[in-house]
């Protein structure tokens, strides 16, 4: 889809690495704001560029602390005050989309997250490795996934897994591993696990699926890593001697699992960090995912 004019990247600080390289792809610029303060606390956004009739992409998180999400929305609804004619949310880490159930008398997060984008002025929000479809229902706004199928074929393809068995830890991520599959090449089915939930305990069932000596257990978010330490655990019992795991989002919260403990493990940058992963996890960019992305949509 080609634009008369090129789309302006205000990107916070901590994707500062990630927006200059989206500013190289064609059809985007960098954008200068300032997010200040007030003595109080308040936050206060000032922009350096002019946005009437322009289109901007916001690329920035909603990942607590709170702050993160203030901020933006903040940003987003000053850009729409001051006549930007569409706003893409470039979030490449979706918070709250995990909260995609109706339970009676819990919170549902994601149907909030959507509407407070919505609402600050966001048009359409893209992101890497969406959680569910329920969470495109829950939003009324445009979602766009990008599959990180095609960075997983690359960490794991020259390690000559063709015979592997790529693995689900649950129903939910059989998508995903089709997609990861399929760019790795490999033809023999996907296996994969159920999850039940009981309050705050959960067990797994599986695998079900034929398995072999080699399985890649491919998931959206690595966050204490309890599931894929079960899936670990039950594959071993089928007999399984070497196990690669490969998850989009690498949160790493209270972590229960070793990432060296297995063959290899790899997570993309997706979550901005001060500090450098856990032993045993290599990390992947994915700024090619996101050129492919805009450099398609505005060149």
């Amino acid at each position: 889809m080609n634009r008369a004019a090129p789309a302006i990247l205000f990107a916070f600080p901590e994707f500062r690495r990630m927006a200059r390289e989206l500013v190289r792809s064609p059809g985007m610029v960098e954008g200068r704001f300032r997010a200040d303060r007030y003595g109080n606390g308040e936050w206060h956004v000032s922009l350096g560029a002019d946005v009437a009739g322009k289109e901007c992409v916001v690329l920035g998180t909603v990942t607590p602390p709170a702050d993160s999400m203030v901020a933006l929305g903040i940003l987003v609804h000053t850009l729409k005050k001051e006549g930007a004619r569409r706003i893409t949310a470039l979030l490449p880490y979706l918070a709250y989309a995990r909260a995609d159930k109706d339970h009676e008398r819990e919170s549902m997060g994601a149907a909030w997250l959507g509407g407070f984008l919505a609402s600050s002025g966001v048009d359409e929000v893209v992101t890497v490795d969406l959680h569910s479809d329920r969470d495109r229902v829950l939003f009324p706004i445009p979602i766009v996934s990008l599959s990180p199928a095609t960075l997983f074929a690359r960490a794991f393809g020259g390690r000559r897994l063709r015979d592997a068995v790529v693995v689900a830890p649950d129903r939910g991520a059989i998508p995903r591993c089709e997609a990861a599959r399929t760019a790795l090449g490999i033809l023999r089915p996907a296996a994969y696990f159920e999850k039940h939930r009981h309050g705050r305990r959960m067990t797994q069932c599986g695998p079900f699926g034929d398995v072999g000596e080699t399985a890649i257990l491919i998931d959206d978010i690595f966050d204490t890593g309890m599931t894929l330490s079960l899936a670990v655990r039950a594959l071993r019992k089928r007999g399984v001697r070497s196990i690669f795991v490969a998850a989009t989002h690498g949160l790493f919260t209270d972590l229960k699992f070793r990432p060296d403990s297995v063959a290899g493990m790899v997570v993309t940058d997706t979550i901005p960090r001060t500090k450098g992963p856990p032993k045993g996890v290599k990390v992947l960019s994915v700024i090619p995912l996101l050129k492919g992305h805009f450099g398609a949509r505005y060149a």
